[in-house]
């Protein structure tokens, strides 16, 4: 009864883009009695072309099992220039979405770890060489949040990729009353250490392992605090 139990109705959620986001929505049941409930895109459309980055779908079919509405982001995830940039954010279509992620009630969101493309490819080893390296550069990306980068101390980074992305920011996710994450698997434990020190997370779902895994991990005097 997680899922059921997180909202209530005539409420706003807000979505986020990725796997996790969307095996949530797609596992939502849809006899919990809850209705009238905005659905709300935290980010824009990805150029990836899987289900799982298709927000707009994935939210049409999430608002159906709310008996809710969908609202539509038309616009891309990460544009070319910041004049780009302040041309969607102040166009008429984007008011209701902007005005939306202000005054949202929930939100759900995965937290994505660094990938191989990522700025810190040396990130492929691991253990003891992996803590020192993130000692030595605890400025760097270690996950992201809505497609917005943040490092293990938890801070979401100064930088052009963030700074070019149509999605909530760190000030806007400290807003909402009530964020659940989920997270799970090995791979994202620097992640999610990152992403529970950003503040903006009051509920958090993660398998038993990881959970250790994130707690030993918590202990090392090589990890940055």
């Amino acid at each position: 009864r997680f899922a059921a139990d997180t909202f209530t109705s005539h409420s706003s959620v807000g979505i986020a883009w990725g796997n996790t986001c969307y095996d949530f929505m797609r596992s939502f049941p849809e006899d919990t009695g809850l209705c009238d409930i905005s659905v709300v895109p935290m980010v824009g459309a990805s150029p990836l072309l899987t289900q799982e980055y298709q927000l707009n779908e994935s939210i049409r079919m999430f608002a159906d099992k709310l008996r809710g509405y969908p609202l539509f982001i038309y616009a891309p995830g990460l544009v070319d220039t910041m004049e780009d940039k302040k041309r969607i954010i102040e166009s008429t279509f984007m008011q209701p979405i902007i005005d939306r992620w202000h005054n949202m009630d929930y939100a759900v969101l995965g937290i994505g770890r660094l990938q191989e493309r990522d700025e810190l490819r040396q990130f492929r080893c691991g253990g003891q060489n992996m803590l020192e390296e993130i000692e030595r550069c605890s400025d760097i990306v270690i996950g992201d949040i809505c497609a917005r980068r943040f490092n293990i101390k938890g801070e979401f980074i100064e930088c052009d990729y963030n700074n070019k992305l149509i999605g909530v920011d760190g000030k806007i996710l400290k807003t909402i009353k009530n964020v659940t994450a989920i997270a799970v698997g090995s791979s994202k434990v620097f992640a999610i250490i990152g992403a529970l020190r950003t503040g903006v997370i009051h509920n958090f779902v993660i398998d038993e392992n990881t959970a250790k895994q994130a707690l030993d991990l918590l202990k090392s005097p090589a990890l940055p605090s």
